[in-house]
């Protein structure tokens, strides 16, 4: 379980403070209200450490998700739209995040929409947010619209953190397995070619290529090092380009393996975004608008885009799911039942949570499979420079005899 620093107000109004364990932040903003506490700010307790360049940022999308989640809480305590923005700005340590809350609580009370101040103020909140917002104002349901966002967030949140996971340890193997024949090839395979230089004996093709290599890479380290310094820095710069990573995540698409948890993932999330938005009353044809937003795979949100213009023709989602996408049959059946039911929202939702085990199975079926494989391969890889100076130093001997 995970320890959350926490403020929140009293049964009095009084402002309190303190620490919490529980394994989620929805689960510490439980635990919270069953004392009785309504939260105004709640955080992980992190212990200072040194953060590596490969370290998992996410304080933007964790920042919007507890803005949500907080003023989800303020409002269903009965707290006014100003009041709680009001508040929440006192509690930011950061003044560029102040400034911004600040932003919009001066825009409400100039009369302007809460949706159109977020819209404004906070773009880097997902596009599904504000327009929930937009739908909880014309409803009167401003709790339920920001409850069903941070729901969504929360999501994104763990897809995200999914999709690191499933990638952190093939990257580790693989980092491992490029350290390890680096080493032999740049450290122990110099130690024999200065022997062999000596003498002039035929060396076997693999144990020429071994012997050069290894030579090449000595003679070049610092070229070398500064290479790979370079590309890591060009990748973590192209990370931050909208339109680069864009393109990456479409290449983590193509991957095997883990490719399909992505897939099931961004699947999920719009399954799970449609279902929250009908919920809400928004009509289905413009539910599917907003929900093929979210959707970051190119192709799937291009025939998304194709079953949205078949809705507005009149097509069923279920035959439109059918027609134009590769989304699992047992989805698009259960589609279907909920569109024949009336329980169309409930149906999505359950067809996102099919969707979530399914990627959590092929994660961890791809974890089971990367593992023997890495090795297999670091093995052959150390295997092959071992063979080649041993042919070597075989050479060098028949050559004295």
């Amino acid at each position: 379980m995970a320890r959350w620093e926490y403020r929140a107000y009293g049964a009095k109004g009084e402002v309190v403070s303190g620490r919490v364990t529980a394994d989620s932040q929805q689960d510490a903003f439980s635990s919270l209200e069953r004392l009785g506490l309504v939260p105004i700010d709640l955080k992980p307790l992190i212990r200072r450490t040194s953060r590596s360049l490969f370290a998992f940022s996410s304080g933007s999308p964790q920042k919007n998700l507890l803005f949500v989640r907080q003023l989800s809480t303020l409002t269903g305590a009965g707290v006014s739209m100003i009041r709680a923005v009001g508040s929440l700005a006192e509690l930011q340590s950061e003044e560029a995040d102040r400034k911004k809350i600040l932003a919009i609580g001066e825009a409400l009370r100039q009369g302007q929409s809460f949706s159109d101040a977020l819209r404004q103020f906070m773009p880097t909140l997902p596009a599904y947010v504000p327009y929930l917002v937009e739908v909880g104002e014309a409803t009167g349901e401003m709790t339920s619209a920001l409850t069903s966002a941070a729901v969504q967030l929360e999501r994104d949140l763990a897809q995200a953190r999914d999709i690191k996971s499933a990638l952190s340890y093939p990257m580790f193997l693989v980092a491992f397995g490029i350290a390890a024949v680096s080493f032999m090839f740049a450290v122990v395979v110099p130690q024999f070619s200065s022997m062999l230089e000596k003498s002039d004996a035929q060396l076997p093709a693999i144990s020429y290529y071994v012997i050069t290599i290894g030579n090449g890479l000595r003679a070049h380290s610092t070229e070398v090092m500064l290479g790979i310094a370079l590309i890591v820095a060009l990748i973590v710069l192209l990370s931050r380009q909208p339109k680069a990573a864009a393109a990456m995540f479409q290449a983590v698409l193509s991957l095997p393996g883990i490719g399909r948890v992505v897939r099931l993932n961004e699947s999920s999330r719009w399954a799970s975004m449609l279902a929250i938005l009908l919920t809400s009353r928004v009509t289905i044809t413009d539910a599917i608008l907003v929900a093929n937003r979210i959707v970051k795979d190119g192709r799937l949100r291009t025939s998304l885009a194709q079953v949205e213009t078949a809705l507005r023709r009149g097509s069923r989602l279920s035959d439109a799911l059918e027609d134009f996408t590769n989304i699992d049959l047992r989805v698009v059946e259960m589609v279907r039942i909920g569109e024949q039911s009336g329980g169309l929202d409930k149906m999505l939702s359950s067809a996102a949570e099919l969707l979530r085990d399914e990627a959590e199975a092929s994660r961890k079926r791809f974890m089971a499979l990367i593992e023997p494989m890495a090795v297999l391969l670091i093995g052959a890889s150390i295997g092959t420079i071992v063979v080649g100076l041993m042919l070597a130093i075989s050479s060098l001997y028949d050559k004295v005899l």
